[in-house]
């Protein structure tokens, strides 16, 4: 660069000389300031004037037993001279004790507007004004504590009971922005860090223009990769002491955090003085997608899983390269991560078997199978399900489900009006509160109209979104009574499949499918039907494997009574099936459990036990390895060793206040498995041999009850001689009690 003898500055542009804005001129002479700030020496500083003890922490981390002058030096902060140690400002930044006396902007200003915008005047909207000054470690500590202050709009509990604060921004984006501000600021312009936080936005606005090396379109993709420090010895002890990592990756994180919140992406800016980032309260979804999702607001979804969600809003198929496309990648591992419990919950229906797919790929000449559409979108059972006069009504085969979404301030008349032209509408429901509703057709062609013309209807202004829905459930499913239970399905197996083949002999009225727990329920018009289909496809294969078909019977009322020690649990009806493995006190097996399971599958086996493993309703008596040891001993398959027991959750046992007043609750010895003809004499005379009782607590409804020893060591007598004792032809079970909650 030169200044010709009229004043004017020129440069050399490849072979040309071309002119050179003084604004110009005036960014690159602060930019060469900024660059050398941190690096200067400072006449008059000395170590009395940083913070000894924060330096000697760090040297210890760094070295331990290094002095002070010899970590600053390590870490280029000061040089020895003859006259001494020479302090870079860069360490007053860093460590002094008074900034104001060295740098009096070394600060963060936070500012809560309100409103969106900034007012003057009369008009000033400025709520509360905040300064925090100190040096650089002082300042990362205190001014992200103040910000998180006023960010902070809620609590929750987490899933271990403790309390987490929640913010209006993800606490890690703003915290990231802000070290960022912080480290790469230009020191040398005399002004802080300014943060204004609006009802819709905030803003990080730090001193110093963006260095000309660093595109700021780049800047904006958030790819990271590009970095570079204006204030190379701060960063570098920053570093050292992992705060930050200098990999170009701080923006990409910000936007990564923003995104998993399902924020917009952050906006970057920059002028001639300073550098600013906004993050918004804008959700990433719109509200067409934000109303869709809530049909899904009971499942908890990842961000990943809620891209793949919304590819099913026009109720079209789609393929596993659309899913690939929503996931933003080509690994095969987090593709199986996001899809594998959407397909569980039946959310990600499989519409063709995987035969299917090869032959259509065969048939056109389609190279790549993933661009197939085999997949449909559908919302959780909970939302679909009719009740129980509706599924006798209204035979699955005779009408077709529609779901409608997106409503806003429509009535049942707008949507009758609007929908009943396509077909005779025999059952309507309209959820204004969330938004959608459900038309039943009683035939199929009505329903194919409509999904034709998907795109199409609006009312209101808005858009209908309108889908084919198949009412589901889940493994909590209620049993279909009086009808036919069909276990060891295949997962390629459908409900078309099982309707075709048991159609041959009777109506099927009813029928629900379990696919990802392999069972189903049927109901034919004809009870007489069932006979012949259990007598005919009981080991019928099925897509490679023997289902087993059985009537689908209903628990007895003694059963009932056993169960209603586990009421207090959210049991499926293949637990409770587990769970009458216990009711006479016998302890069970693991093959005890796949007969109860009526499958040979690991899968579903631990699916259904897990559970109850962990609330302590299966409790494990012989250990695995013990286990093994008994079956090799006993020449029989470590599956039949009877290793596990049935015990009444602990949130059953808790006695009535007037007996914990009494009594200490951890002193009583609990009976359960007890005769209808079991008697409060029958319980004295027979632990009374014991030893001393203080008080006895029957509740023969429950088939259980309490007792309490004048001395504790007859407690332990009563488990070891009278657990398994025959009373009444029933062998109780004797415990120490679990004290429960109330």
């Amino acid at each position: 660069m030169y200044q010709l003898s009229d004043g004017r500055c020129v440069k050399r542009k490849d072979k040309e000389t071309v002119p050179v804005a003084f604004k110009e001129i005036s960014f690159e002479r602060q930019e060469i300031i900024s660059r050398e700030y941190d690096r200067c020496f400072v006449d008059g500083a000395t170590v009395s004037d940083l913070d000894v003890e924060l330096i000697k922490s760090l040297a210890d981390n760094y070295l331990l037993g290094l002095s002070v002058e010899r970590y600053l030096q390590q870490m280029g902060l000061a040089e020895y001279t003859t006259s001494g140690i020479r302090l870079r400002k860069a360490a007053l930044l860093l460590f002094s004790k008074d900034t104001q006396k060295w740098y009096p902007r070394c600060q963060v200003r936070i500012l809560k507007v309100n409103g969106t915008e900034r007012k003057v005047g009369n008009e000033y909207n400025i709520e509360k004004d905040e300064l925090i000054h100190g040096n650089i470690f002082e300042l990362l500590v205190s001014s992200l504590e103040k910000l998180s202050s006023f960010l902070l709009y809620k609590t929750e509990r987490d899933e271990n009971n403790l309390f987490v604060p929640q913010y209006i921004y993800p606490y890690k984006a703003y915290r990231e922005a802000l070290t960022n501000a912080i480290t790469h600021r230009d020191y040398s312009i005399q002004n802080g860090i300014e943060i204004f936080i609006f009802e819709n936005r905030m803003e990080i606005k730090s001193p110093g223009s963006l260095l000309s090396t660093i595109d700021l379109e780049e800047l904006r993709k958030f790819e990271g990769g590009i970095h570079e420090s204006r204030n190379s010895f701060i960063a570098k002890v920053l570093r050292e002491n992992e705060y930050l990592r200098e990999l170009g990756e701080g923006l990409k994180n910000i936007c990564n955090f923003m995104d998993k919140s399902e924020l917009e992406k952050p906006e970057i800016s920059t002028d001639a003085s300073s550098f600013t980032i906004t993050l918004y309260q804008k959700s990433v979804f719109s509200d067409r997608q934000l109303q869709w999702l809530r049909l899904f607001e009971s499942e908890k979804l990842t961000r990943l899983q809620k891209n793949i969600i919304l590819l099913g809003m026009k109720g079209e198929e789609i393929s596993p390269n659309d899913i690939y496309r929503a996931l933003k990648t080509n690994d095969s591992g987090i593709y199986t991560k996001e899809t594998t419990p959407l397909i569980k919950t039946g959310i990600l229906h499989e519409t063709m078997s995987s035969l299917t797919v090869d032959k259509i790929v065969k048939e056109e000449g389609n190279s790549n199978r993933n661009d197939v559409p085999c997949f449909r979108i559908f919302p959780p059972e909970p939302m679909l399900k009719l009740n129980t006069d509706h599924r006798y009504k209204y035979p699955v085969e005779q009408g077709i489900f529609i779901f409608i979404a997106n409503l806003d301030d429509v009535t049942s008349g707008d949507l009758i009006s609007l929908f009943g032209q396509f077909g005779n509408i025999i059952e309507f429901n309209l959820i204004k509160s969330k938004g959608y509703g459900f038309l039943w057709y009683d035939n199929s062609e009505s329903a194919k109209k409509i999904l034709k013309k998907q795109g199409s209807y609006s009312l209101h202004g808005r858009e209908i979104i309108v889908n084919k829905i198949r009412p589901k459930v889940d493994s909590k499913v209620t049993v279909i009574e009086e009808g036919l239970f069909i276990a060891n399905l295949s997962e390629n197996a459908t409900a078309a499949d099982l309707v075709s083949l048991f159609s041959q002999f009777g109506k099927v009225l009813d029928f629900r499918i379990v696919r990802n727990m392999g069972f189903g329920f049927l109901r034919y018009e004809n009870p007489e039907s069932n006979q012949k289909a259990l007598r005919e496809l009981n080991g019928y294969e099925l897509h490679g494997q023997r289902i087993r078909v059985d009537k689908n019977r209903s628990f007895s009322e003694e059963q009932l009574q056993w169960l209603r020690l586990f009421k207090n649990e959210k049991l499926t009806h293949r637990q409770k099936r587990i769970i009458l493995l216990g009711m006479n006190g016998d302890d069970i097996s693991p093959n005890d459990i796949y007969h109860a399971l009526s499958t040979d599958k690991d899968v579903i086996y631990n699916i259904q036990v897990n559970p109850l493993r962990e609330i302590g309703i299966l409790k494990e008596i012989i250990n695995t390895y013990s286990a093994g040891l008994i079956a090799k001993a006993s020449n029989i398959h470590i599956r039949d060793v009877k290793r596990f027991r049935i015990v009444p959750p602990g949130t059953d046992l808790t006695l009535p206040t007037v007996y914990k007043d009494k009594y200490h609750i951890e002193q009583a010895v609990f009976i359960y498995n007890l005769s209808d003809d079991a008697t409060e004499t029958d319980l004295r005379r027979l632990f009374g041999q014991l030893g001393n009782i203080l008080e006895i607590n029957l509740i023969k409804d429950r088939g259980m009850g309490f007792i309490w020893y004048e001395d504790p060591e007859s407690d332990q007598r009563a488990l070891k001689e009278l657990n398994g004792h025959k009373l009444h032809d029933k062998k109780i079970r004797v415990d120490k009690i679990r004290p429960g909650t109330e």
